[in-house]
């Protein structure tokens, strides 16, 4: 693993590529369909997936809850957060569960106790803050993804076709979303050891304004990159510093470390 020799803290490159790997898709027998009360169905990971997710790109990812607390007039709901730390960064979601389902029948619909349910949605939630599963949020998307995987689980057809997914047409998917560069022109070969473009800074700060990288978050970025201004950043490295600087979670992570290295 390579480090911060200053701090032993993992690089930012490094940590940009677990943010990656942990936000690519799965394949499309990991996930499953539920009932959307009212009708219709909702494609979702299970929580078991996403340990397996991250047992499988940072074997040493930490997890922790803070105490339950409930909420609600009556007490009604239970609540509960979670903190995932990798590489020494931390992110934390919450989650909660209404402590009673019962169905206009009578009967109990709660899978597991109120705690259990939270615990299972906020680790579910803390996950996503690192990108695992925030392809959920667009089912479309997801659905088209899962058909051009072959995926032809009747819930699957059934949302699909209400969603007006593509079953002739490959259609875009997950991984066919069109790239940031494409359909333009391949800028011509530089340098690698040349410092980056005039054009390049501006992308670089557009993506900063997009993303809210603080100024103190940018700073801390530089200095991992042993330079003191953007124009100094070299080509070779212009792609990972631009990864990091689109990153909303490592915007927060590097301001949280700016600080504490400033307090």
């Amino acid at each position: 693993m390579k480090t911060d020799p200053s701090n032993d803290r993992p690089s930012t490159r490094l940590l940009v590529e677990v943010v990656e790997r942990l936000a690519a898709p799965f394949p499309a027998e990991a996930y499953d369909v539920r009932d959307i009360p009212g009708g219709g169905y909702w494609v979702y990971l299970k929580w078991q997936q996403i340990r397996d997710r991250l047992d499988e790109v940072v074997p040493n990812w930490e997890c922790s809850y803070c105490p339950p607390v409930y909420l609600g007039q009556n007490e009604d709901y239970c609540a509960i957060g979670c903190t995932i730390t990798i590489l020494g960064v931390s992110r934390q979601e919450w989650g909660d569960a209404k402590v009673s389902l019962i169905s206009n029948s009578g009967n109990d619909m709660a899978r597991g106790t109120p705690l259990q349910r939270a615990r299972a949605k906020a680790f579910s939630n803390a996950a996503e803050a690192w990108g695992i599963g925030r392809e959920l949020d667009d089912q479309k998307a997801l659905l088209q993804y899962l058909i051009d995987q072959g995926d032809r689980r009747p819930q699957v057809m059934t949302s699909a076709r209400k969603k007006g997914v593509s079953f002739k047409n490959k259609g875009i998917g997950l991984l066919d979303l069109p790239r940031p560069d494409q359909g333009k022109p391949r800028p011509k070969e530089t340098d690698s050891n040349s410092r980056i473009s005039v054009a390049q800074v501006k992308e670089l700060m557009q993506a900063k304004l997009t993303t809210r990288y603080s100024d103190q978050a940018l700073g801390f970025l530089m200095r991992e990159y042993n330079i003191i201004s953007l124009d100094q950043l070299k080509q070779s490295d212009f792609e990972s510093f631009k990864l990091a600087v689109s990153n909303p979670a490592l915007a927060i992570a590097h301001h949280q470390n700016a600080t504490a290295q400033a307090g």
